[in-house]
């Protein structure tokens, strides 16, 4: 699993890597990442956090999710008195992600992902909407997300749109361009369900598009 993960998180590297090379081109750009697999949302949003206080002028912040975004992972990963903090204000029992060293079924994580957007249960469906109406950047952000291509995510970006967050499907951007989804070629494998290169590839392209597209980022062309 280790193996799959490095794999998943080299991939969301890639992405920052091939943006900035092209965006580059243009004006002088550096697309740092702190992509690490198995963050969850919340770890994002204090990551977010520390970079806003080490550099408040950022020019743009990119958040690529994928539908176990809401299944909590690891509070002490990065600092576990704010991740604390930014689920404090939700009721109920917060559903984490077993620890890695556990080897359980794919379909039992799967259970659990789609147990962590019941509201009525636990608390990780009421954290995401505090967090995208109250923490989550809503100027100089994007959110990514994979759309119907890698399972529903309706339910995923339904508060981050609410909220008027700006968000990019990819599928949306596969319409447009004509491009016919193939499930193979978008996730990393039959067992690591991530965005794949090819879907990263994809990603890229449409972050760029939208990048050079509005003239609020710096980059759009005469």
């Amino acid at each position: 699993m280790a193996s799959l993960q490095r794999r998943s998180e080299t991939l969301q590297l890639r992405l920052a890597v091939v943006l900035e090379e092209r965006l580059d081109e243009l004006a002088p750009t550096r697309v740092p990442s702190l992509a690490n697999c198995g963050d969850d949302l919340v770890n994002h949003a204090v990551k977010h956090r520390w970079v806003q206080e080490m550099e408040p002028r950022l020019d743009l912040t990119i958040f690529v999710l994928v539908n176990n975004a809401v299944l909590f992972d690891n509070q002490d990963r990065y600092d576990a008195a704010l991740y604390r903090e930014l689920i404090r204000p939700c009721q109920g029992k917060p559903l984490f992600d077993p620890p890695s060293d556990r080897n359980i079924p794919g379909n039992e994580y799967w259970n659990r992902v789609q147990q962590s957007y019941d509201g009525e249960r636990y608390a990780n469906y009421c954290v995401l909407e505090y967090l995208s109406a109250r923490k989550l950047p809503r100027q100089r952000a994007v959110y990514i997300v994979f759309g119907a291509l890698l399972g529903d995510t309706s339910r995923l970006v339904a508060p981050l749109i609410d909220n008027g967050l700006r968000v990019l499907d990819l599928s949306d951007f596969m319409k447009r361009r004509g491009i016919v989804p193939d499930r193979n070629r978008l996730t990393v494998s039959a067992r690591d369900g991530h965005p794949s290169h090819y879907a990263n590839q994809l990603a890229t392209e449409m972050l760029f598009e939208e990048i050079t597209a509005h003239p609020r980022y710096g980059f759009a062309q005469p």
